[in-house]
C-alpha cells in the first residue's frame, strides 16, 4: 500500500562488512513517513536488530521537511546479506553507503525495477565485476543472463538462466554466473532479462584489499 518504494538488490552486515541506509526527505513542506525493510537471498524478512548497529530493533522513520535519518548496520558479528527497500507514503531518496574493510567504501541509490537492463562488466588478475539481482515483485521470476565481448560479440556459453524467489536476491560474480564461459581478461556487459517480473540490479566492481565501486545500471531501449 505504500505509494513509494525504493529498491536496493544488495547489502552487507557482519564479518567486517557494513551497509549503512542514508534516507533523505525531498520535499520543502511536508512530513514523511516510512520503514527500511532487509530480505534474506529467498525472499525472508529479516529484523533489523540482526542488521543494524547497537542491537537498533526498528528502522520506522519520520521525517521532516529537508530532513534525513542514517540506520547505521553492525560491521562485527556473523556476516547477513541480502537486499533491502524503502516504503513510504510520499517519495524519497536514498542510498546505501558500503564499507569493506581494508578495501574501500562506495555509494550507490535505489536500483528502478525493470524488465531488462544491462550493466558493464570486466575481469582481470584479481579484478572481478559481479551483479546482485533483486525479484521486485511478490512471484517467483527467471532471469536470463547474457554475456556480450567487446564489439557487441556474445561469448560462446555467455548465458545462463536463474530463478529468484519473491522479494529474494542473486549476487554472484562474472565467472560465477557463467561458469562455463572464458571470462579472463574479459571487457564487455551483461544483460539481465526477466520478462515475466521486473528486477532492480546493481552492478558492483571488487578487488580484494585494492578497489570497490558500483557501476551504472541502465535500461535497455
Amino acid at each position: 500500500s505504500a505509494a513509494s518504494t525504493l529498491h536496493f538488490a544488495q547489502f552487507a552486515a557482519g564479518g567486517g562488512l557494513s551497509s549503512d541506509v542514508v534516507v533523505t526527505n525531498p520535499s520543502v513542506d511536508t512530513e514523511v513517513s516510512g520503514e527500511v525493510h532487509f530480505f534474506d537471498a529467498q525472499g525472508g524478512t529479516m529484523n533489523p536488530s540482526d542488521i543494524l548497529a547497537d542491537g537498533a530493533n526498528s528502522a520506522n522513520f519520520t521525517l521532516a521537511p529537508l530532513d534525513s535519518v542514517s540506520f547505521k548496520s553492525r560491521s562485527t558479528g556473523n556476516l547477513a546479506q541480502g537486499s533491502a527497500s524503502i516504503t513510504s507514503a510520499e517519495p524519497l531518496s536514498g542510498v546505501i553507503r558500503f564499507d569493506i574493510s581494508g578495501t574501500g567504501v562506495a555509494g550507490v541509490g535505489s536500483s528502478l525495477p525493470d524488465f531488462e537492463v544491462i550493466v558493464p562488466v570486466r575481469r582481470a588478475g584479481g579484478l572481478s565485476t559481479g551483479a546482485a539481482i533483486r525479484n521486485a515483485g511478490l512471484e517467483e521470476v527467471t532471469v536470463t543472463l547474457k554475456l556480450t565481448g567487446e564489439g557487441g560479440v556474445s561469448v560462446p556459453n555467455g548465458e545462463a538462466d536463474w530463478t529468484i524467489p519473491p522479494q529474494g536476491r542473486l549476487s554472484k560474480f562474472i565467472q560465477e554466473y557463467f561458469p562455463n564461459a572464458n571470462t579472463s581478461n574479459f571487457t564487455g556487459t551483461m544483460t539481465v532479462s526477466s520478462p515475466n517480473g521486473k528486477v532492480s540490479v546493481v552492478g558492483l566492481e571488487f578487488e580484494a584489499g585494492a578497489r570497490f565501486t558500483t557501476l551504472p545500471v541502465s535500461p535497455l531501449r
